[in-house]
């Protein structure tokens, strides 16, 4: 009578749609890195316990039309926790928490694909049954109806299709909103833990309404990129005394929050001297790379802050780095504050610092000119015109759009580095870098 997608046209929802939208995961490469961080942890026997479980649930659940999609052939998940420890130096607890938040995201998963595909079982079948009555309806009454009649009739079984997939729909659009929360609290916990899963671990996460293929990494940089509003507010830095000194060296008075005016008073005069000529240089080039492009969530902020990263990373090290741009973030809630914007922006600035970490000898037009080929392969993110993410290759110059969701919510301290104060974990170039 009608197609799956005029059906769900029609009902408000598309449970076909939801049910691929959370199958495009799998199960099975998740729990494979599960396995491989509970054995490196010294948890063998939980590790086999996780594997038995694993192969189980996955072979009695999670199936797309009847075919198992688990891959046991997962990209040597070993050697991604190997050289994620390396660089982070976990003990083994903590590699065993990494090991059960990965395995919890497993079995959510399965079980949720598993009740998706229930339903969606249950719902061809109820309207193949209702096709079924409708072809023998035909067959015994429809010729000798009259027009207006017989089209009456067919709306009939059309509704009842209509609220055969409305109500399987709502069920299956329950189950991705649970497994979504779900995902995001437990990837939230993975970032504290400084673990950020690599792109072959597609969580299946949900973006039916906003456009396919960039809800999970939305969701997913949202998850991982929130800082907390600094407890002492804003400032003004330099001031007193020392702002008329810092202005005799070109430095200008700026607002601040608290704790990265204490980030630029730890490197004295002379350093924020540094800081601030970096600081301008970024904004000068970025206005003059991409044409200016973008210079708010586009292309051109992508190159702002990747660059200024970068040079700050030469001049003062990676992780005063981190720390001083990671407090820049840490403004309080107002209008022009956006977790998007936010998350963006700290997103880029690892993707700067590790370019600078990778080219130590580079002078700053090679590294202008290194940042300007990421953002042109894709390394970076922008904000698009739905106010989502997207690569940085994945739309147009002057084609982005502008963040417009609230200030995140909550959002963790950064952990301390050598300085006294607090920064993320910067780590690159493993099951870390998911996105770079």
């Amino acid at each position: 009578m009608l197609s799956n997608d005029e059906l769900a046209a029609r009902a408000g929802v598309h449970p076909w749609n939801l049910r691929d939208d959370l199958t495009e995961g799998d199960p099975g490469e998740i729990s494979a890195m599960a396995i491989a961080w509970a054995k490196a942890g010294g948890h063998a026997e939980e590790a086999t316990a996780m594997a038995q479980e694993a192969s189980q649930r996955t072979a009695d659940s999670y199936t797309v039309a009847g075919v198992a999609v688990h891959d046991p052939a997962v990209h040597d998940p070993a050697a991604h926790v190997a050289e994620t420890n390396r660089q982070l130096g976990l003990g083994g607890e903590e590699m065993y928490q990494v090991a059960t938040l990965l395995d919890g995201i497993s079995d959510h998963l399965t079980t949720s694909a598993g009740k998706a595909n229930t339903e969606i079982t249950a719902l061809d079948g109820e309207l193949q049954t209702i096709n079924n009555n409708w072809t023998t309806f035909i067959q015994q009454y429809g010729r000798g109806l009259p027009p207006e009649d017989r089209q009456a009739a067919r709306e009939s079984f059309i509704s009842q299709a209509v609220e055969a997939v409305s109500t399987h729909g709502a069920t299956i659009k329950t189950e991705v909103d649970t497994y979504e929360e779900f995902l995001s609290q437990n990837l939230r916990s993975l970032a504290d833990l400084g673990i950020i899963p690599p792109d072959p671990l597609d969580f299946g996460l949900s973006d039916i309404e906003a456009g396919a293929g960039q809800g999970s990494l939305h969701d997913y940089l949202l998850a991982k990129y929130q800082v907390s509003v600094d407890p002492d507010g804003m400032v003004m830095y330099p001031s007193g005394v020392t702002g008329w000194l810092a202005e005799q060296l070109g430095i200008q008075p700026l607002e601040m929050t608290a704790s990265e005016a204490r980030h630029l008073e730890d490197r004295g005069l002379l350093g924020a001297a540094d800081a601030y000529g970096i600081y301008k240089t970024a904004i000068h080039d970025a206005e003059n790379v991409f044409d200016g492009k973008g210079l708010t969530d586009g292309h051109s902020d992508a190159f702002r802050y990747a660059y200024w990263n970068a040079m700050l990373s030469h001049r003062f090290g990676e992780e005063w780095t981190a720390s001083y741009t990671t407090a820049h973030e840490r403004k309080p809630e107002g209008p022009d504050s956006h977790a998007t914007a936010e998350a963006m922006d700290l997103h880029n600035n690892e993707v700067g610092r590790r370019i600078a970490a990778e080219n130590p000898d580079a002078n700053p037009g090679e590294l202008s000119q290194l940042v300007s080929r990421a953002v042109e392969n894709g390394e970076m993110v922008v904000v698009n015109a739905e106010g989502r993410f997207v690569r940085s290759n994945e739309v147009g110059l002057g084609e982005t759009g502008r963040a417009t969701d609230t200030a995140g919510q909550g959002g963790v301290d950064p952990p301390v580095d050598d300085t006294g104060h607090r920064s993320r974990k910067v780590i690159k170039y493993s099951i870390c870098a998911a996105i770079v």
